[in-house]
């Protein structure tokens, strides 16, 4: 449990405070190869305000099982850049996974708008209606699908 605590509070330390030192004291120590993928992130961004930052910070907080974190990186990321769709999907994800299935729905279409072929964001729509019990609009979403993918 101490690990687990010592290790949290030492990401946060390097998403959030002083990362490139951070990272150096790590690798001091031996851990550079637990820590990589995230230094070398912070490496190539020009601020924290940079979509990939809260796009994986966001990713970092949903396997972590924090959605409600992983939302608020993922809607920056939106702000930031509304034409990735990857941070769409990722948040309607932790939307629905925190039952809160209207904002699911909402950032699914509004997704949609942007690309009607997205079949993520299809997924996810059939996904959420189906948990709803309305198989039938489920279905509908399931069908544009398999018309997108030419089955």
């Amino acid at each position: 449990m101490w690990l687990r605590i010592s290790i949290t509070k030492l990401l946060n330390t390097i998403l959030y405070l002083e990362p490139k030192k951070a990272a150096a004291d790590l690798k001091a120590v031996g851990i550079d190869v637990f820590i990589n993928p995230l230094t070398s992130m912070v490496d190539t961004t020009t601020s924290n305000k940079d979509t990939r930052y809260y796009f994986e910070l966001g990713n970092y907080h949903a396997s972590q099982g924090d959605y409600s974190q992983a939302a608020k990186h993922f809607i920056k990321s939106i702000e930031l850049d509304p034409n990735n769709e990857q941070p769409y999907i990722n948040l309607a994800n932790c939307y629905g996974m925190l039952k809160q299935y209207d904002k699911a729905l909402a950032i699914s279409n509004q997704l949609l708008v942007k690309n009607p072929k997205n079949t993520f964001a299809l997924k996810n729509i059939a996904v959420v209606y189906n948990i709803l019990g309305d198989a039938k609009k489920s279905e509908e979403y399931l069908q544009r699908i398999r018309e997108i993918e030419g089955k």
